[in-house]
């Protein structure tokens, strides 16, 4: 740059932005799942789900209110929708191959032949490959609109759910795209990991995502034994301590 060419130079400052929102609500559940409240919203609602959790047997009565509209297709993603009342749900297939930018595509898609604004909420039910593809649908969707999770899967409730990380896998690159988009609200129900885990549950690979929790709320992860039985769910110790730590950890944060 050649100074001599340069009448002024100034600088415009903005105030730091925090995407998405500044604080999330968490809720544990200690029943079984009914999601039925979250219909009882004054704000149009995107539910996003995928083929697994939408047969779950523990979510039939849910999933019997909507009715089928169409099956649709972004790219290499087919997709169905359903609606209830004002509200609509998007039902995408299962599994890390489908956490793409045709996905939340998909979704974005939806939440405008709906006419979804700002101010409404994308409701994500599913694990982790569903929580960030709707949390990324949402804050791209005119600028950014309000997400809340229902995380069906351990590593969901523990890491995926929490932080406001989101993004899709692009071409051979995991998480490539992606922006930081805490959601608003958490519905936690522990019931799900006795509902949803087949083969059985492995402790071993979700010790990783828990440590890594319970060190950045410094919680002292050797009070584990001491938590047993804090949370009635029908599953194993070592699942039902899983949950009580992570429970401890956020809750007194909140």
């Amino acid at each position: 740059m050649n100074v001599n060419n340069v009448s002024s130079v100034f600088n415009v400052k903005y105030k730091p932005l925090f995407a998405g929102t500044d604080k999330s609500s968490i809720t544990f559940f200690n029943t079984s799942p009914e999601l039925s409240f979250l219909l009882d919203s004054d704000r149009k609602k995107l539910f996003v789900t995928d083929t697994t959790i939408f047969e779950l047997t523990s979510l039939k009565d849910f999933f019997s209110k909507f009715s089928k509209i169409k099956t649709a297709s972004a790219g290499q993603t087919e997709f169905s929708v359903f609606t209830c009342k004002n509200h609509a749900l998007i039902v995408i297939p299962a599994g890390e191959a489908y956490k793409t930018i045709d996905s939340v595509l998909a979704i974005v898609q939806t939440a405008l032949d709906f006419s979804l604004n700002r101010k409404d909420i994308f409701t994500a039910i599913g694990g982790g490959v569903i929580t960030d593809i709707t949390a990324f649908a949402s804050s791209i969707f005119k600028r950014g609109a309000s997400c809340e999770f229902v995380p069906t899967t351990l590593l969901a409730m523990v890491d995926a759910a929490i932080g406001g990380k989101s993004g899709c896998d692009f071409d051979c690159y995991k998480n490539s795209i992606g922006t930081f988009f805490p959601a608003k609200a958490l519905y936690v129900f522990p019931d799900f990991i006795h509902y949803y885990f087949e083969p059985p549950f492995r402790i071993n690979n979700y010790l990783h995502p828990l440590i890594k929790r319970g060190a950045k709320n410094t919680m002292n992860i050797s009070d584990i034994d001491s938590l047993q039985g804090e949370i009635a769910i029908p599953c194993s110790i070592e699942e039902q301590q899983a949950i009580a730590t992570y429970h401890d950890t956020v809750t007194s944060k909140i």
